[in-house]
């Protein structure tokens, strides 16, 4: 399994905020389960990041996605915001996720976004 996850990284992020910033974050990984139950992930590789909107007191620094095995067929996505400036606030993550299978008995799904 590929999964491939675009994202919108906000500090303080919606309309009423005249200190706001956001930036591009893309990474994906691979995903293999063993006859076994067992689950095989890659590291994470960061496609792109891209450069913060600056908006004076609130920036984003490093994103960092990370992907857990909790248990058996269950994957937990997180994400570690670097936000600075002052006062930090409010970090968001809002993402689109491309899940790509192969010879699955039952399709993987998407909860808990």
């Amino acid at each position: 399994m590929s999964v491939l996850v675009h994202a919108i990284v906000g500090h303080d992020l919606d309309d009423v905020s005249s200190n706001n910033s956001a930036k591009g974050f893309i990474a994906h990984a691979a995903i293999s389960i063993k006859n076994n139950g067992a689950d095989l992930v890659t590291a994470v590789t960061e496609i792109s990041e891209t450069a913060e909107t600056a908006s004076g007191d609130r920036q984003i620094g490093t994103v960092t996605m990370a992907i857990d095995t909790g248990t058996a067929r269950q994957f937990d996505f997180s994400f570690l915001l670097d936000l600075t400036g002052s006062p930090v606030t409010e970090g968001h993550v809002t993402v689109w996720v491309e899940v790509v299978w192969h010879e699955f008995l039952t399709a993987p799904t998407l909860t808990a976004l």
